[in-house]
């Protein structure tokens, strides 16, 4: 009989917790519906008045530079070139295009579109709304602004390095993503043509040193020839003259080899072609990002509801301590009302002070 009876029993139980959570919404329905429709009717609406977005991307894929060939050229012969780099990968492309100096040189270089008043000419750092200080403190509010704004996808794969930006104008947004191309393309080529200069200048001494180094290897084998003009004959001497031509040769090789890159290096000093290939070139964007207000509101009634809930829990709990007259919450009641007491000493002192100043 007493395994019979249990079912039932947790059955009520089940349906009691049912009703309870049903008692529970409808007890606290007006804060709970209240509050879902507050931060709702908030959220949509500043969602509808925030300015419209127009996004631009483009992605491009690094190529590798050629003086890394030419160093490894040189050292194949004992030629070690300073200043040699490890592989620039795609990742060191995505944290190129969110550093300071470029950053900075994006805001600050302008930028001509068209706006419903007309054409429009200024600085990035200018158009972003960085409210007022100094120009020090706006260019860095600039700076944090378009860092966080700017979207940077790196694909470890295949190497390519995406890029996105939406600014409120959509003519604005392509040329700025055009100007961050236009910034790694310049970066590359200073950069390339420091390294390059620098290359050239060791090449140009080491060229030097090394041509005085055959100058004496052919001495010794011209001096070596004049006093032995029949040196076929004696083994020893053929040995010593295959001994000196070798090295000769030897220095031969690695002065054309040097000479050679000392050309290369020459022509990549001056040579100002980009460095990376453009995948997807940034267009103007036809239409508006989305605002996403139904996705935004969504979250606001689940928030509204979560809020009210708790706050409707705190109240029952509060509720049936006072009615249980539990001491621990008859103690917390009096610490409140010693705090409310504090605050409002404070505030007739304020009250008190702001009297007196007038006289």
């Amino acid at each position: 009989m007493t395994t019979t009876d249990r079912p039932p029993e947790n059955a009520d139980e089940n349906n009691f917790s049912i009703v309870e959570v049903a008692a529970f919404f409808l007890r606290h329905r007006r804060m709970i519906i209240g509050l879902a429709g507050l931060l709702f009717v908030i959220t949509v609406t500043t969602r509808l008045l925030s300015a419209r977005q127009y996004a631009s991307s483009a992605s491009f894929v690094p190529q590798s530079s050629n003086l890394s060939g030419l160093s490894g050229l040189a050292a194949q012969f004992g030629v070690a070139a300073p200043g040699q780099d490890a592989v620039e990968t795609p990742a060191f492309y995505g944290e190129l295009l969110k550093t300071r100096e470029l950053i900075t040189s994006v805001l600050l270089s302008k930028y001509t579109f068209p706006t419903d008043t007309g054409v429009v000419t200024a600085t990035l750092a200018d158009l972003l709304p960085t409210g007022e200080g100094s120009p020090q403190m706006k260019l860095s509010k600039a700076v944090d602004m378009l860092t966080a704004s700017l979207k940077v996808d790196v694909k470890a794969r295949t190497g390519v390095v995406s890029m996105r930006l939406a600014m409120p104008n959509p003519t604005l947004a392509q040329e700025v993503v055009q100007r961050f191309l236009d910034e790694v393309n310049r970066f590359n080529v200073e950069r390339r043509t420091s390294k390059a200069g620098a290359e050239r200048r060791f090449m140009e001494s080491r060229s030097e040193q090394l041509l005085l180094e055959l100058r004496d290897a052919e001495n010794r084998l011209q001096a070596f020839l004049t006093a032995n003009r029949d040196y076929r004959n004696s083994p020893d001497l053929t040995f010593r003259h295959d001994r000196l031509a070798q090295e000769m040769e030897f220095r031969r090789s690695v002065y054309n080899t040097v000479a050679q890159a000392v050309e290369k290096s020459r022509m990549d000093e001056v040579r100002d072609t980009p460095v990376i290939t453009i995948i997807e070139k940034p267009i103007v964007p036809a239409r508006p990002e989305g605002r996403g207000t139904a996705k935004f509101g969504l979250f606001a009634l689940i928030g509204g509801t979560v809020l009210g809930m708790g706050i409707g829990f705190v109240r029952d709990e509060v509720t049936r301590r006072r009615a249980a007259s539990d001491p621990e919450f008859a103690a917390l009641s009096r610490y409140l009302a010693d705090t409310r007491h504090d605050f409002d000493a404070v505030r007739r002192g304020f009250r008190r002070k702001r009297v007196k100043s007038p006289q």
